[in-house]
């Protein structure tokens, strides 16, 4: 029995002797993650910089090796402190992973310019101050670049597709915190072979810091004739008749200034493929105030480089969509647009690569209003239905909606009235609400029905909105495309949901009374985007043009 007992105890004791090797071998793994680094056991580094630019390190290279070594010192001789500074905690860091081949430490560096106030930060949330002198140390190499704002290195645009061309021969410094200038390794940037970019109408050449000197040479490709060779100007175009190929080389030089943070010289050389000019069309010259305009786009490649501008200036930015070989968008003026003057004249600028075209526009003034001041009388319960939170509940529930468009476009040409009935709210016209006082611009049409008649659908398009809401009561939106949007109010009822797509004249839903109004009917108005457009512009006796085709 007592050899039972002892055999027993002297298993244990083997046990936890096999046991305790284990324990200081985890003990000691967790110590080596979170304590001092030692120089000698790290044998690769990662460094990705605030550019996101990755530099590995390892000790098999003499001069990268040194890096290993500054920052393992750096970290030996930085001192624990409570919490980052709030300051920092928000600011871009160098992460640096280091590995002895088994375990990997993980560190934030926050760098300041001067050295003088930099912290790193550890696997475990720890934070230390580095001293002065190591964070000088760092700040003085190559790999500090991204820390100071002359660093960065001029990028060349030439058209809207293109927007970083790789030179063939660079050379850029910049000055560190002591005022020393420091290469930037720009080897990787740098190509060797003739490189190929596909432009459209012609060259635009633009550097992200502009260029002190600036020489561009275009020859013909396959003649070698010569179709610019001088001084040129940042933002500048050259535009090139129908489609060719040329042959570029541009030089660029900025020049040392004790007040800048940079300087150096850029060289390329680079073939163009010049695809046809993009051109701009309207499908009419005049228009009325509350109505919109369509604009066609023709050898558009890319329809969201395309700039937009207007004199005098709207409130809208033209979003447009490929339609087959064109591209198409509808400009809104709205019915504010011009004040009690006939034929203003609105230019209307397209910036798309080299092309730089513009298109007048007149815009008559339309009297919406009538008369002076019309009130709405509803009832009390009603006017409850119109205050500033359930407008805003209606902006929530439909704000994200209007300002999206479909690429696909639904409508065909001009747009029917959703019912044959008369009239009592009209579009354009100033309100005032009595009881309350509270005056509001009508955006679209409201028809006097009854209750039960079946309201048509304007133009095919998508639904993309039913539901019930205090201003709106049932309501239903329809997509026609390019941001066109008819909006159904006050239904009695609704026979589409979303996701439909719904011809011209098919059924919305009925008339009824619900939501803020004083009658049984139907409420409709046309948007673009978020901006209400005159319903009476968009019939065939309006003067709504559809989209205009070049040659036609």
């Amino acid at each position: 029995m007592n050899r039972v007992k002892n055999n027993k105890l002297l298993l244990a004791v083997l046990a936890v002797a096999l046991f305790i090797p284990t324990v200081i071998a985890i003990i000691n793994l967790n110590r080596a993650k979170v304590g001092p680094v030692d120089v000698t056991s790290i044998v690769s580094m990662k460094m990705s910089d605030l550019d996101g630019n990755t530099t590995v390190f390892d000790k098999d290279n003499q001069d990268t090796e040194k890096m290993i070594d500054m920052f393992v010192k750096m970290n030996a001789e930085a001192t624990q402190v409570t919490t980052l500074p709030e300051a920092l905690s928000a600011k871009p860091f160098y992460l640096v992973e280091m590995s002895n081949g088994s375990i990997e430490y993980k560190y934030k560096y926050y760098f300041d310019i001067t050295g003088a106030d930099t912290y790193y930060e550890d696997g475990d949330g720890k934070v230390f101050r580095i001293s002065a002198n190591a964070a000088a140390e760092f700040l003085a190499t190559q790999y500090a670049a991204s820390i100071y704002s002359g660093s960065n290195v001029p990028v060349l645009k030439i058209s809207a597709g293109v927007t970083d061309v790789r030179p063939t021969a660079a050379k850029w410094a910049f000055k560190d915190a002591a005022g020393n200038l420091v290469d930037v390794d720009y080897t990787s940037k740098i190509i060797d072979q003739n490189a190929v970019y596909p432009v459209e109408g012609g060259m635009e050449t633009s550097f992200s810091i502009a260029p002190d000197y600036l020489h561009v040479e275009i020859n013909s490709d396959p003649s070698g004739d010569v179709l610019y060779n001088s001084d040129y100007e940042n933002n500048a175009a050259f535009r090139f008749d129908g489609a060719a190929h040329a042959n570029v080389k541009i030089n660029a030089k900025w020049y040392h200034d004790d007040a800048r943070e940079y300087e150096g010289e850029m060289s390329y050389s680079f073939s163009i493929e010049v695809s046809e000019a993009a051109s701009f069309y309207l499908g009419t010259d005049k228009i009325e105030s509350g109505s919109a305009v369509a604009v066609t786009g023709v050898n558009v490649k890319d329809p969201s480089a395309i700039e937009f501008s207007c004199e005098p200036a709207i409130s809208y930015t033209p979003v447009f969509y490929t339609d087959g070989d064109f591209v198409r968008a509808i400009i809104p003026f709205a019915s504010d647009s011009v004040t009690n003057v006939n034929g203003t004249s609105f230019k209307l600028t397209f910036k798309y690569g080299a092309v730089t075209q513009s298109l007048d526009l007149k815009v008559d003034y339309r009297d919406y209003q009538k008369n002076d001041a019309p009130t709405y009388d509803v009832s009390d319960a009603v006017a409850a239905l119109y205050t500033d939170a359930t407008k805003q509940a209606a902006n929530d529930a439909l704000g994200a909606i209007f300002a999206e468009g479909s690429a696909e476009r639904y409508f065909e040409d001009a747009f029917i009235e959703a019912v044959d009935s008369p009239m009592s709210r009209f579009f354009g016209r100033i309100y005032t609400v009595n009881p309350g006082g509270v005056s509001y611009r009508q955006t679209g049409v409201e028809y006097k029905t009854g209750d039960g008649v079946t309201v048509a659908n304007v133009a095919k398009g998508k639904v993309v909105y039913t539901g019930n809401l205090d201003v709106t009561g049932n309501v239903v939106v329809v997509e026609h495309g390019y941001g066109l949007k008819t909006l159904y109010a006050h239904l009695g009822s609704i026979s589409v949901n979303v996701g439909d797509v719904v011809a011209q004249g098919a059924a919305i839903g009925t008339s009824g009374s619900t939501g803020f109004t004083n009658t049984a009917g139907v409420y409709v108005a046309n948007f673009v985007g978020t901006v209400p457009i005159s319903p009476y512009s968009m019939w065939a006796d309006g003067v709504w043009r559809a989209f205009a085709t070049p040659g036609n």
